[in-house]
């Protein structure tokens, strides 16, 4: 039996400044996983073995079952719509309560767009994939 393991290793690096830094090595060995999407501002795969979805975006990496997966690329495919004229880039002004309730996701227009084409593009490869088994 395969287990989803995720390993973090923190090192802590002193540059020339004599500033101390905190540098994360994250290895990830998720199973054996399928990668739906991947672009310059994220990913999103999903494990072979026990059909759990991670999603990375910016800085953020989240992992979760399809039923909130589907429920996170509803909501935020309503939320673009809601502000797919909108050029705030500037300022980070939409808030998303993520479908687990545990936390709330911020973005500004423009990321809202790049997160929702990402997860549209990962959505649609999850249901081609499903189909074709």
């Amino acid at each position: 039996m395969l287990f989803c393991i995720i390993l973090y290793k923190f090192a802590i690096t002193v540059s020339r400044k004599k500033q101390v830094e905190l540098v994360e090595y994250h290895l990830n060995t998720m199973c054996n996983f399928d990668i739906l999407q991947k672009d310059q501002h994220g990913f999103v795969v999903k494990c072979k073995s026990c059909n759990k979805i991670r999603w990375c975006f910016g800085n953020l990496v989240v992992n979760c079952d399809e039923n909130e997966f589907q429920q996170l690329v509803t909501a935020v495919e309503t939320e673009t719509r809601k502000h797919i004229k909108s050029d705030t880039d500037t300022g980070r002004n939409i808030f998303l309560e993520h479908p687990a309730g545990s936390f709330n996701l911020v973005f500004n227009s423009r990321e809202i767009r790049n997160f929702n084409r990402l997860l549209q593009e990962s959505y649609i490869t999850n249901e081609i994939g499903k189909l074709l088994q």
